[in-house]
This record gives C-alpha cells, sequence and structure tokens, in this order.
C-alpha cells in the first residue's frame, strides 16, 4: 500500500503527480488484461484509489493498409514483433525476456537473455534453432548444461581425436546417434523446454496476440 501513494507532494493541483514503478506496472498490466485505452485505464486506477483510500507487455502489429486488408481481403505487408523469453523450468516464472524485428533469430538472442540473469544456472533447454556455436559457448561460459537438439543432418564439429577439450554439441550428437533422438531427449531432460510453449500460451491467452503501440519504444515497454 505505500508503494501506490505518490512520491510527490504537492498543492498545486495542475501538477502531475509521480508513482512507484510497482503502481505504473500494475496499471499497465489491467490495461493489457482488460484491453482498456490509456484513458480509461486512468478511470479505472482512479475508481480503485477511491475504493482503496489510497493518495491517487510471436505480436502482431498493425501496418498501413491493414483496415483495408480486413475489409477487402487485398494483400498488405504486415509487420511482427518476436518475443524472446527464458523461463524457470521449476516455477514457470519468466526470468528474461527481449523483443526484436522478426529478422532476428533465436540464437542470436541468447546471451542477451542470459545476461539478464545473476543467478547460477544449471541447465538451458532449446529447441534446434540454438544448435549454433555462440549459443554453446555462452551456456559452457556460465557453467551450465546445453540441451539443445542438434539439427536433422549435422555433422561433427570437432574430430574426436583431436587433443582440444570435446564440445558439448559433438557429444549430444554422438549420443544421439547411439540411442536416438526419443531416448537423447528423455536423458537430457530436454523435455522441459515444453513449459516455455506453455508460458507462451498462458501470455498470449491472458494478454492477446496484438501490439496497439504504433512506436518501436512504446511497443517494447508495452510487451515488458
Amino acid at each position: 500500500m505505500q508503494n501506490w501513494r505518490s512520491q510527490q507532494r504537492t498543492s498545486e493541483r495542475s501538477k502531475p503527480r509521480c508513482y512507484s514503478d510497482q503502481a505504473i506496472a500494475c496499471a499497465l498490466r489491467l490495461r493489457e488484461v482488460y484491453r482498456l485505452p490509456l484513458r480509461a485505464t486512468e478511470g479505472l486506477l482512479r475508481s480503485l484509489v477511491t475504493l482503496l483510500v489510497v493518495d491517487g507487455t510471436g505480436l502482431k502489429v498493425f501496418g498501413e493498409g491493414e483496415w483495408k486488408v480486413r475489409q477487402d481481403g487485398t494483400s498488405k505487408r504486415r509487420t511482427w514483433r518476436k518475443v524472446h523469453l527464458a523461463v524457470d523450468q521449476k516455477t514457470g516464472y519468466v526470468q528474461a525476456a527481449a523483443t526484436t524485428n522478426n529478422n532476428i533469430s533465436d540464437g542470436q538472442m541468447l546471451p542477451f537473455l542470459l545476461d539478464q540473469m545473476p543467478r547460477p544456472i544449471c541447465q538451458v533447454s532449446a529447441d534446434g534453432g540454438y544448435d549454433r556455436r555462440t549459443c554453446y559457448e555462452v551456456i559452457a561460459r556460465r557453467g551450465a548444461k546445453a540441451a539443445i537438439p542438434p539439427r536433422h543432418g549435422a555433422k561433427i564439429w570437432q574430430h574426436g581425436n583431436c587433443r582440444a577439450e570435446r564440445l558439448a554439441r559433438d557429444e549430444n550428437l554422438r549420443r544421439i546417434r547411439q540411442v536416438g533422438r526419443t531416448k537423447w531427449k528423455r536423458e537430457s531432460g530436454y523435455h522441459r523446454r515444453s513449459l516455455v510453449e506453455t508460458t507462451m500460451f498462458r501470455l498470449k491467452t491472458i494478454f492477446g496476440a496484438m501490439l496497439r503501440a504504433r512506436g518501436r519504444t512504446a511497443q517494447e515497454t508495452e510487451t515488458m
């Protein structure tokens, strides 16, 4: 309740008040859940403040000509924003998030997501889109196990007779060749990755799959 109080005391009625990030984030969540315009959100918060007796975020972006597409069925270019998430498999909570244009691959964003997570990481489970050297390297630097299935037709990166330390990715591929992809997924705990799909479904069910903000910065804020 204390965090909901205005952090600025003023007698000037026209001067805007300053509120905590917690209060603002709560207001924006209510806006997204109930699909409200900003003015309606402000009205809702005013009514809640009165009742409480306290001191008073892939997403589709409608592009140019989108209304014509809906009405006439003509083809128009659409814009998408990709949302990248890292989820704790034990709690289901989102630990890191980022938004990008649709031309940025998942693997490119893994280092950025892991940088948002200061806690120790035991394992990173991700699909074949993360089967790239940079992903394995950043996971290794965090001292974590990489449960990433090499793509079909993948080849060994480093020969087994090489004196260098064996690559985790090559060991995954060798094990898959020995026992098959299905058994390897069970052994490695790769199926934990499905929890991310569940989280994506949960977020889209609650908030929807479209962004209302027009500008890039505003879209990132809405997504977060």
